[in-house]
């Protein structure tokens, strides 16, 4: 029988709430508590490393640990020390993708006397290297938000790195969609089993294999008309093992698809930021979808995200689309919008 623990989650903005209803699918064990931020989430489940790992919407994984302590040295209390030391111990253990060999800490403070004790005991105790910069488990070190209590939380991550660097994802590409957000347009787009999936401007992949790993469609086909960048997403759909997945060289404003041919498209346009220019994206848009709507069958969905979303509404408007949801999220500085249009 697992243990009932407690954990923390980051999330990116404007995901919390399909975050949360991804970790209320871990069993009926499951609760979640307030935290007072839209990019954490606090929640108690069974101790089952094989369905944390299946969680695809959270940033970092934690064990959370809250002492009643006015000041961080106050966790060099024995008992204390020896909980937190257990945490570390444990997430060597059971980590979810790595054997540690080394911690760093992230903390206020974190090169003050007080820090350089907890370390110091921290390494005694576990038998693991400090490395400031480099280390495998992040200990994260916060007064508690609650004012009513004096307290002190720890953070033990379960992961040498975040949870959106993807295993397959072994070439950086400029401009490419984060992982999560990927799997959160993906279930926004309200796929339904045995689907035909078009992903147009698919660039290294993310999208199409962050859907294949739902294991539900029937048929999965990216475009894209860059050749470079279809050679990075080849080798990403090797890498994850998805032979299934179709690749093509294709304008997206000029498919060779027939009439009707899949069930949904997603796309993750281009900006006009990193890629492509702002001055051009209305006209690109507006072909792009055209063509979407003639290869998608009536009742089917596309699911688009873009920073430049004034483009993307004035073709909307244009071509007299019905948006059934939409919502700014985050991705590395920007803050682009996820749109779902009902055709």
């Amino acid at each position: 029988m697992n243990s009932i623990l407690l954990f923390a989650a980051d999330c990116l903005k404007g995901t919390k709430d399909l975050a949360q209803a991804e970790i209320l699918k871990l069993g009926k064990d499951t609760q979640i508590f307030e935290s007072g931020s839209d990019e954490l989430i606090i929640f108690s489940a069974s101790e089952d490393y094989n369905k944390l790992k299946t969680l695809k919407k959270m940033v970092n994984i934690y064990y959370l640990l809250c002492f009643p302590a006015k000041g961080p040295g106050n966790l060099l209390n024995i008992k204390y020390m020896s909980e937190i030391c257990l945490h570390i111990q444990k997430a060597s253990k059971n980590s979810l993708d790595f054997k540690p060999k080394t911690f760093k800490i992230s903390a206020a403070g974190s090169d003050s006397q007080t820090f350089k004790e907890i370390i110091s005991k921290i390494t005694h105790f576990t038998g693991l290297t400090y490395d400031k910069e480099n280390g495998d488990i992040l200990l994260r070190f916060r007064k508690s938000p609650n004012k009513q209590i004096d307290a002190w939380e720890v953070f033990v991550r379960l992961s040498s790195r975040p949870l959106s660097q993807r295993n397959w994802k072994t070439k950086n590409f400029v401009g490419a969609l984060n992982p999560i957000l990927a799997n959160i347009l993906y279930d926004l787009a309200r796929p339904k089993k045995g689907d035909n999936l078009l992903n147009v401007m698919c660039g290294s992949g993310t999208i199409l294999i962050e859907a294949s790993e739902r294991k539900k469609l029937n048929r999965i086909v990216g475009i894209d008309n860059n050749e470079n960048v279809l050679k990075i997403c080849k080798e990403h759909v090797d890498n994850s093992k998805h032979s299934e997945i179709e690749i093509y060289n294709m304008d997206a404003t000029s498919l060779t698809f027939k009439d009707n041919e899949f069930d949904l498209a997603l796309s993750d346009l281009p900006w006009g930021e990193n890629i492509g220019n702002i001055k051009d994206n209305f006209k690109l848009y507006q072909d792009t979808l055209r063509e979407l709507l003639r290869v998608v069958k009536q009742e089917g969905n596309l699911g688009l995200i873009t920073q430049d979303i004034k483009n993307l509404e004035l073709v909307i408007k244009s071509l007299n689309l019905k948006v059934i949801e939409k919502r700014k999220v985050y991705q590395g500085g920007y803050y682009p919008y996820i749109v779902i249009i009902k055709i």
